[in-house]
């Protein structure tokens, strides 16, 4: 058992899978001119968030399996639970989550004009897998077992830097903890109402998080 392998969480609205117990289109266009309708989306897609690149704001239903395949064994699973039973609804709804959270993290970040370079992936990595990992070997099973790749982990660590510049760039100038508690909370319910304003989704992984799901709770 590696000091990495536990599993996925998130925060702030801004969540990312927790690998190393962090802090924390081809498609339609999208965008000012409004949401698409569900028969309008590409093959094979199931969300869609505007004001990103086509690229980053499409998700596909291959794209959550294999984050349902994940987050299986990040909840210490050796396999999918029975379609449609209570178990699979939640997980699928863990893993869909997360999808949307890379993609609206990355948008907040760029209109933020928030970035980091490779190089500075690189520099991180290579530190969390030094301060995770006895040795590459144990790195090799950790990604076996939680079926990632290295790609899914730069990926990873990627998002973790941004979310911490950008709690950085919230908690500048402010003075005290119940200041920073109030930005915090400003921020995040400001992020989540923008970001759910601009995610349609096809009607059967339609949750709180998209414009035409439920109110949020």
């Amino acid at each position: 058992m590696t000091k990495a392998a536990k599993a996925p969480s998130t925060g702030l609205a801004m969540g990312v899978a927790a690998l190393f117990a962090f802090v924390f289109a081809g498609g339609t266009a999208v965008g000012a001119g409004g949401m698409p309708l569900a028969e309008d989306l590409p093959e094979g897609t199931i969300a869609v968030v505007a004001f990103v690149r086509p690229s980053l704001g499409r998700i596909t239903k291959a794209e959550l399996q294999r984050a349902l395949v994940q987050a299986a064994a990040g909840a210490g699973r050796e396999g999918l639970p029975k379609r449609g039973g209570r178990a699979y609804r939640r997980l699928e709804k863990t893993a869909f989550g997360e999808l949307l959270d890379a993609v609206w993290i990355r948008g907040q970040a760029a209109e933020m004009a928030i970035a980091v370079s490779p190089r500075q992936v690189s520099r991180e990595l290579a530190r969390l897998l030094k301060q995770s990992f006895e040795n590459r070997a144990e790195y090799h099973r950790f990604l076996r077992e939680a079926h990632y790749s290295r790609r899914d982990v730069r990926e990873r660590v990627e998002l973790q830097m941004l979310g911490v510049r950008m709690q950085e760039r919230i908690s500048r100038g402010v003075d005290s903890r119940a200041e920073e508690r109030d930005a915090f909370a400003k921020f995040a319910e400001a992020y989540s109402d923008r970001w759910r304003s601009r995610t349609f989704c096809a009607p059967p992984y339609a949750t709180e998080r998209c414009v035409n799901g439920p109110p949020p709770s």
